[in-house]
């Protein structure tokens, strides 16, 4: 069973932010890591809505959308579930985006 908790545990001194925002079981969560996957969650939303994105920011839940692509990641890498190169070069060529 995956236990998840979000907590801010250690602070960093120096910066006032805390250098870790969570745990994934006995994994921890570093800020760096959660922005890491906030930014990718926005750039995600910004690939999808384009120019609408402005007019629909408020109905995105990003911080969520960021804890579950950190779970997600930390699934698929507990599960060894991986994909090749040209797999993913295959499935971006379908894409309107970058067509």
């Amino acid at each position: 069973m995956l236990s998840f908790v979000i907590t801010s545990i250690d602070v960093n001194q120096d910066q006032g932010v805390p250098s870790e925002v969570g745990r994934i079981g006995k994994r921890t969560i570093s800020t760096r890591e959660y922005l890491k996957n906030y930014e990718a969650v926005f750039h995600e939303a910004t690939l999808a809505y384009g120019p609408n994105l402005r007019q629909l920011e408020k109905l995105i839940n990003f911080k969520g959308k960021a804890w579950d692509r950190t779970l997600l990641l930390h699934y698929a890498k507990s599960q060894q579930i991986s994909t090749k190169d040209s797999e993913l070069v295959n499935w971006l060529s379908t894409q309107p985006v970058f067509l």
